[in-house]
């Protein structure tokens, strides 16, 4: 089966930083991205040296946000018995290695990475799929980066999204979504990264699906209030079960406009 092919529009809940490294509260997202109906939920493994040097004005926020490799693997087989499949965005080699020994279903690749040809090199060794992101990269850099990790055959997409949070509408660039889809044969995504207060932040994804967007990567939190390094481009997911949850009425209007364009 094709993950980015057989499932209309496949879409991922990013919980990117928000569990502050809590294991507890990573176990309540994960929960929450299932009961919502998402296909996946995402996480981001790595250390903070791999981020930024110690000096670094950050540098404590993130290392405070690390998680150990036992919490990690309760928290993918925790996703998996939700039957959700488990995507985890990469930053460094050692945090690769380790997350591997999870089996994990797939990766992310992230723009700031895809001209590193330490990370390429590791993933062009790997079958899982794997997600590239494309923001501020050149038609030659995704190029050069398919080149390598497909040395060894699997699944590749290629997500938009402008690396800037939150992103404003109109620095958006959906257009792009068909200028990739011209110079690739490859699923292409969107992650729009704009205010999950703004209006927009349901609307956006659906005319990418329009425009040919295969996935969605939306950002998923239980509480927008806490500042955190992602919380002004996250959107709101309830915790209560018996509570209406937005993503997967959503979903269903996802599928239907991809309906309408099959």
């Amino acid at each position: 089966m094709k993950l980015f092919q057989d499932n209309g529009v496949f879409i991922i809940a990013e919980m990117a930083n928000s569990h502050e490294g809590e294991l507890s509260t990573a176990l309540e997202i994960t929960q929450s991205a299932a009961n919502s109906g998402a296909h996946a939920v995402k996480y981001q493994k790595f250390y903070a040296n791999e981020l930024a040097e110690s000096t670094h004005e950050n540098y404590d926020l993130y290392k405070k946000l690390e998680m150990k490799n036992k919490e990690w693997h309760e928290l993918i087989k925790f996703a998996k018995e939700k039957n959700l499949k488990v995507f985890v965005d990469i930053f460094g080699l050692q945090s690769a290695k380790e997350i591997f020994k999870n089996n994990v279903d797939g990766y992310k690749i992230h723009s700031s990475d895809i001209s590193n040809p330490k990370i390429l090199d590791f993933f062009s060794q790997i079958k899982k799929p794997t997600l590239l992101s494309t923001g501020g990269c050149t038609p030659s850099e995704i190029q050069d980066a398919i080149n390598i990790v497909s040395k060894t055959p699997k699944e590749i997409a290629l997500l938009h999204g402008f690396q800037g949070y939150p992103t404003k509408n109109n620095d958006l660039n959906l257009r792009r979504i068909k200028t990739l889809q011209k110079h690739f044969d490859y699923p292409i995504g969107v992650m729009d990264h704009i205010s999950g207060s703004s209006s927009m932040s349901l609307i956006i994804p659906l005319i990418a699906i329009g425009l040919g967007a295969q996935i969605v990567e939306k950002h998923i939190t239980l509480d927008r209030s806490k500042k955190g390094l992602n919380e002004n481009t996250i959107r709101f997911i309830s915790k209560k079960k018996n509570e209406p949850e937005w993503m997967l009425s959503w979903r269903l209007d996802c599928y239907k406009k991809w309906l309408k364009m099959k």
